[in-house]
C-alpha cells in the first residue's frame, strides 16, 4: 500500500519513470501475497483492490509518457526542424536577397557617391 502511494506521488509529480519503476515492485509484492495460501480471505481482497489500483496507475503513467515523449519530439522539430521539412521550404538565404533589399544597397551607394561629384559651389553638411 505505502508504495502504491508513493507512485501515485511520483506521478503526480510528473517523475513518470520512477513510478513505473516503484510500480513494478509492489506488483511482485502484491503477486507474492497472492500466491501464498495463508493468506486471508478479507486480505486477499484488499490486494486484489490495491492490484487493480497499480495496473490502473500504471497504465496512466505510461500514457502520459509517451505524451511527454511525443510533446517532446514535436518541440524538438519545432525548434530544429525535420528533415522532410527542410527539404521542402526555400533556402533563407536565397530568401533574404529581395529586389527591395538590392535597391537600398545601391541608393546608399550613389548616395554615397554623391557628395564627391557634387559640384564645388555646393558644400556638403557635415
Amino acid at each position: 500500500k505505502s508504495r502504491l502511494l508513493l507512485a501515485t506521488a511520483l506521478h503526480a509529480h510528473d517523475k513518470h519513470d520512477e513510478a513505473i519503476a516503484t510500480l513494478k515492485v509492489a506488483t511482485t509484492v502484491v503477486t507474492k501475497y497472492l500466491e501464498e495460501k495463508e493468506t486471508a480471505e478479507a486480505s486477499i481482497k484488499g490486494l486484489k483492490i490495491q492490484e487493480k489500483q497499480i495496473k490502473k496507475l500504471h497504465a496512466q503513467c505510461l500514457h502520459r509518457k509517451r505524451l511527454d515523449k511525443k510533446k517532446e519530439i514535436k518541440r524538438a522539430q519545432a525548434m530544429f526542424g525535420s528533415k522532410s521539412s527542410a527539404a521542402s521550404t526555400p533556402d533563407v538565404s536565397s530568401s533574404s536577397s529581395s529586389p527591395k533589399n538590392d535597391s537600398t544597397a545601391s541608393t546608399t551607394t550613389v548616395t554615397a557617391s554623391t557628395p564627391s561629384t557634387a559640384p564645388a559651389s555646393v558644400k556638403p553638411t557635415s
